[in-house]
């Protein structure tokens, strides 16, 4: 067999290669750069060894890398960027009702927040987008973007949806994960208080008698708002109802009312998991008060549900994996 043992044969082949027709040359027109180098390397070099006889890697058919399957892509995908992607390996089926915030300070611009009842182009009340497919602002939008990445994201389970601002709201029952995604997107901004009581209530009646009920509150400010006995509402601007005492109301203060409807939750055997995007108000230690485990699962850790929060509205999406994690995965 023929064998190239000098730098001078090499370069003879070389201007042997290199002189090869230009029709023949035509043919390769069709490969790539790549393709061409390793061919034309291969022809001149192909019985080359080593003066022990072992094969260089030239010598050597090289397979190229095949493209990752897409199992390989899904695997190692970043699930916060991709709504389907596999967060958990394994899953359990939950019942959840989303309290999602409709208050004020959501669709508020500036340092302060505001009721945003009329939000629309002529008011303070942009928050960047002003008004956005019907939903009054952008920020709102991000929330009802992750509420429902958050239910794709889910394993089997049942869904319901209560909006909340001066009062609560159930815009969708229990039910399908569909019906709920719809709910979610097509219900208007509302504006006004926090009436994170009335929320955890409705959302209370919602899950009971589930078997794994869980109550994931998307909120962004400090209860402002309470149940008033025998009906109807208080919030911290009427008279005889503040931050920490309100006259009239079931609980108290809109935070302690929210604190005892959380108890009551949890004595319910339900989860209460606050996802809190630090915003305006600045009250993420008040908020995480209100996260509960079921009274009777010892293997819950309530610290689990603590800590799913963001500084910025925008960066909500960032929870996805967290809150996962945390209520769906096994």
């Amino acid at each position: 067999m023929f064998r190239v043992t000098s730098i001078g044969a090499i370069l003879a082949l070389v201007a042997i290669v290199a002189s090869v027709p230009s029709s023949v040359a035509m043919k390769t027109k069709s490969r790539t750069i790549e393709e061409i180098n390793v061919t034309e390397k291969r022809f001149v070099l192909y019985n080359s060894r080593r003066l022990t006889g072992e094969c260089l890697d030239i010598c050597v058919t090289k397979n190229p890398t095949a493209s990752p399957t897409i199992e390989a892509a899904a695997a190692t995908a970043d699930p916060s960027t991709s709504p389907t992607a596999a967060i958990c390996e394994e899953k359990r089926a939950i019942d959840v009702c989303l309290a999602i915030d409709n208050s004020g300070s959501v669709c508020s611009s500036g340092s302060s927040p505001q009721l945003c009842y009329n939000c629309n182009a002529n008011q303070s009340c942009k928050a960047g987008e002003q008004t956005f497919n019907s939903l009054c602002c952008g920020n709102y939008e991000h929330l009802t973007t992750f509420a429902s990445n958050y239910i794709d994201n889910l394993g089997e389970g049942t869904f319901s949806v209560v909006k909340f601002g001066t009062t609560a709201n159930v815009i969708s029952p229990q039910g399908t994960e569909e019906d709920a995604k719809t709910a979610i997107a097509t219900s208007a901004y509302t504006g006004g208080y926090t009436n994170t009581d009335d929320a955890i209530y409705r959302c209370k009646n919602e899950l009971a008698g589930k078997p794994n009920p869980v109550i994931v509150l998307i909120t962004d400010g400090t209860p402002t708002a309470c149940r008033k006995k025998g009906g109807g509402y208080k919030t911290i601007s009427d008279s005889g109802c503040s931050s920490t005492s309100c006259n009239g109301c079931i609980n108290g203060a809109p935070l302690d009312a929210a604190i005892a409807m959380a108890d009551e939750a949890s004595d319910a055997n339900m989860s209460v998991v606050p996802v809190v995007i630090n915003s305006i108000s600045r009250s993420v230690e008040k908020i995480e008060r209100l996260a509960r485990c079921p009274k009777n699962d010892s293997g819950c850790n309530v610290n689990d549900y603590k800590g799913i929060q963001v500084d910025d509205i925008d960066e909500v999406d960032e929870l996805l994996k967290d809150l996962v994690l945390s209520t769906g995965c096994q």
